[in-house]
């Protein structure tokens, strides 16, 4: 696994992390980066025959040359400047160093140039000097792999490359001189991955203001007309409204005119949340599918308690989820009231005339008291079902809603709750019943964030399984409870992976209106200092930080968060949080109801060199979340349909494919929620809506003390499903 120590370098001034093992120090600050972003990445070769530990270099300045078209003319730009030294740590170990982010106008990189002073060697517990080359401009150099093809960078993103230091070829040692290596000064580089969208800390233009609950419409339009502002959306439940103001106002002066008045309760800037990093493709590794943090945790002992209880609400706030994966669909939750009592639409969306009635289906018909896909495929519910479709074998989740012609979808809002067909949750992006990744079928197996947290806490056991019965399932997942019915809302947008606070309240609001006992988290909002060494979309002023918690807060209040337990995964950034003005929300919400989660690896050893945030007052727990396989994309497809429906996936491979390994705390959260529904199988009548004894049961069965987690995690505590289930007091 390879992780990168992080150097931001502005336009004027430098910010450095300086590293000393695996403490980093706060050397200098400066502006945050201009429209463009330049991320280098430079990679230490394994060589371990030459002893190599690290490498420090001293730099004075960096350039880049740059034109503004590919084979345009080119011209120097000084992107840094001011002595700084940073070390490539653990060479032998491949572990990577983020040699900075710069501030380069758009258009085209032909060469990045560090400026150096002196390099130094360490070697066998030795330092070594470093003979430069001579010249005006020495030091290293990182050209393209094809110098044709200049690094593009675009306005408002983040565009990486990665060059390798080869200590074979960069570094010879000189027998004949002593203590001293001679340095190539080229480094070949490549993009490493697309460029990364930097989204702005709030919605432009809008301001998210709650009113009294008896004020009328008449006077909101009045309002909202002072200021020329109009209503975007309003939340279903609650009188907050989504206002657009007028074309160049300024949200800070808004915000002010709503909060003086005495029918609102409270108004913000309309922020954004983060995705967490989108389980981010650097921290895969080598195929695995052992779950190792299912015996980690003392599942297989829990499970002799219990395996779950489909009464259960989990509900899932992310990006949205494939929940026509096998693994998933059949622990999938229904809103009964909104399933009709006739069939309206063919599978082509072309009206029956005349309708079908349905309304003989038994919709507990296995008594477990709870509506799940396995209730359809029990008579008589399976013959009536099927018989309408034409088929023989069992029902899918795609033949009941299938992109506005299922069986169940009958454009009305039968439950009168402002959400028409919402039969498994909605889609506060596009506003619809589709809780999926953007642009998915729901026939399609490919999962997303969503998916993967979700599989993790719930995914069906094969013995569960009506599929798996059948034959239809590659048997190698399971989730922390196999029972267990998972509520999902998309609150996401694709293109920025941002969550603005008025969608972040209203699928809250919407899950805990559906009975959800647990919700997950598994996203964040890290704001740090202006001078702090992190990137541009983490940073906000100390006003901002005081107006976000309080605007989350009042935000959670409303939605009624109190009667689910809230489970929160932390930012995937390295940092102490609570020091020095570092927040991250919700982690540091500090809600009696909420768990927040950081990550451990398997033999629960605190990855320092990773990317994740740690702070014994702002985690209560951690959980593994490093290397874990997670639902794949690529699983056999239950739909007849064919594979290019599918864009162009290939989704009918009878051996399965092994799950996907990835890491970050959005994987340890719903380990924690999916413990959560084990405790609450325990005596649901009690616990299904007393989040507050939940989080006790699992705080007080958790491992405490770990020698790793101290100092970091709250009583150095981990999970231990068995302790939990149990109500055992391991703490």
């Amino acid at each position: 696994m390879r992780r990168r120590a992080r150097v931001v370098v502005s336009s004027v001034f430098l910010c450095v992390l300086g590293w000393s093992g695996t403490a980093s120090v706060l050397l200098g600050c400066g502006d945050p980066p201009a429209p463009g972003v330049l991320e280098v990445a430079i990679e230490g070769k394994p060589a371990p025959e030459l002893g190599i530990s690290s490498v420090d270099i001293t730099a004075s300045r960096v350039d880049v040359v740059h034109s503004d078209t590919p084979t345009g003319s080119e011209k120097v730009i000084t992107v840094a400047q001011g002595t700084f030294t940073t070390r490539i740590v653990a060479v032998a170990a491949a572990l990577p160093l983020q040699a900075g982010l710069f501030s380069v106008p758009p258009g085209y990189v032909h060469q990045i140039r560090f400026i150096t002073e002196s390099i130094k060697v360490i070697k066998d517990g030795a330092d070594y000097d470093v003979k430069l080359p001579s010249g005006p401009q020495t030091g290293l150099k990182i050209i393209p792999a094809d110098e044709t093809q200049p690094f593009p960078v675009k306005a408002d993103t983040i565009t990486v490359v990665k060059a390798v230091f080869d200590p074979e070829v960069q570094v010879t040692f000189n027998e004949h001189r002593t203590n001293e290596y001679i340095v190539k000064p080229v480094l070949v580089g490549e993009l490493a991955s697309e460029d990364i969208f930097i989204p702005p800390q709030f919605v432009p233009g809008q301001v998210y203001a709650l009113f009294a609950e008896d004020t009328d419409q008449a006077t909101v339009d009045s309002i909202n007309a002072e200021i020329g502002a109009t209503v975007a959306r309003r939340s279903a439940r609650h009188p907050w409204y989504t206002v657009q103001l007028p074309s160049g106002s300024d949200e800070n002066a808004a915000v002010a005119f709503y909060r003086a008045k005495p029918q609102v309760r409270w108004a913000m800037r309309n922020y954004n949340a983060h995705s967490l990093n989108r389980l981010p493709a650097d921290f895969s590794g080598p195929g695995d599918t052992t779950q190792y943090w299912l015996f980690q945790t003392e599942s297989p002992a829990a499970w002799d308690t219990t395996v779950g209880d489909s009464r259960v609400v989990l509900a899932v706030v992310d990006h949205g989820a494939n929940l026509a994966h096998e693994e998933l669909q059949e622990n999938v939750f229904f809103n009964v009231g909104e399933i009709p009592h006739e069939v309206r639409f063919t599978e082509d969306c072309r009206p029956r005339d005349p309708p079908i009635d349905i309304s003989t289906l038994v919709l507990d018909a296995d008594g477990d008291g709870a509506t799940t896909l396995r209730d359809f495929n029990i008579e008589p519910n399976r013959s009536l079902l099927l018989g309408i479709l034409g088929r023989s074998d069992f029902v899918r989740l795609d033949d009941l809603i299938n992109e506005g012609c299922g069986l169940f979808e009958d454009t009305e809002d039968n439950d009168s709750n402002g959400h028409t067909d919402d039969l498994v949750g909605w889609d506060f992006v596009g506003d619809d019943n589709w809780p999926y990744p953007d642009q998915i079928p729901i026939t399609c197996n490919t999962m997303a964030h969503g998916g993967a947290v979700a599989g993790i806490a719930g995914a069906t056991e094969d013995g569960e399984s009506i599929f798996a019965a059948a034959g239809l399932r590659a048997p190698n997942y399971v989730g922390q409870a196999w029972r267990v019915r998972i509520l999902v809302t998309r609150a996401f947008a694709p293109e920025t992976q941002m969550m603005p606070y008025d969608r972040v309240h209203d699928a809250l609001d919407y899950s805990i209106g559906l009975g959800a006992s647990v919700i997950n988290a598994s996203w964040s909002e890290l704001c740090a200092p202006q001078n702090d060494s992190v990137p541009e979309k983490y940073r906000c002023s100390d006003a901002d930080r005081a107006d976000k918690a309080e605007s989350m807060r009042r935000t959670f209040e409303i939605a009624n968060i109190g009667q689910a337990l809230l489970v929160v995964g932390g930012v995937n950034y390295a940092v102490d949080l609570g020091k020095d003005g570092v927040q991250d929300l919700p982690t540091e919400l500090g809600l009696d109801t909420q768990i927040s989660v950081t990550s451990v690896r398997q033999d629960d050893s605190f990855p320092a060199d990773l990317r994740i945030s740690w702070g014994a007052g702002a985690y209560q727990m951690a959980a593994a979340g490093i290397d874990m396989s997670v639902l794949s994309a690529k699983r056999i497809n239950l739909s007849s349909l064919p594979g290019d429906r599918c864009l162009g996936l290939e989704t009918h491979d009878p051996e399965g494919v092994e799950p996907a390994l990835e890491s970050g705390s959005s994987l340890a959260a719903p380990q924690v929620a999916g413990v959560a529904v084990l405790v609450i199988a325990t005596d649901f009548d009690r616990l299904a809506h007393d989040p507050a004894a939940i989080k006790q049961r699992i705080l007080r069965g958790g491992n405490c003390d770990l020698p790793s987690l101290d100092g970091r995690v709250e009583r150095g505590r981990r999970l231990n499903a068995r302790g939990a289930v149990e109500d055992l007091d391991l703490c």
